[in-house]
């Protein structure tokens, strides 16, 4: 909670606000659920897909053999960043 000092609370007197946050305030705050797919894409499993691979690399340990690149992220991810659709090389572990 934050504390309210003398002058801060003559100053919300005046206003007709009160600068102190209660619990109440946070549990009545509702976040709107993110509908935009631009912000969560749904991309395919890597892990599911026969190009994925796990490198030996610390600093880049995902890679892809269909696109021959290693990164830090899954691929699919990276493909999306640079390509702005989802990957068109995904195909199901048989």
């Amino acid at each position: 909670m934050l504390a309210v000092t003398s002058r801060d609370s003559q100053r919300s007197r005046a206003v007709g606000t009160d600068s102190r946050v209660q619990l109440g305030d946070a549990q009545r705050i509702r976040l709107a659920p993110a509908t935009d797919s631009v912000a969560t894409p749904q991309h395919p499993n890597c892990r599911l897909c026969k190009h994925f691979a796990i490198s030996w690399d610390p600093d880049r340990p995902y890679a892809c053999r269909a696109f021959g690149f290693k990164t830090r992220v899954l691929p699919s991810w990276e493909v999306y960043r640079a390509d702005g659709s989802d990957c068109k090389l995904f195909a199901g572990k048989s």
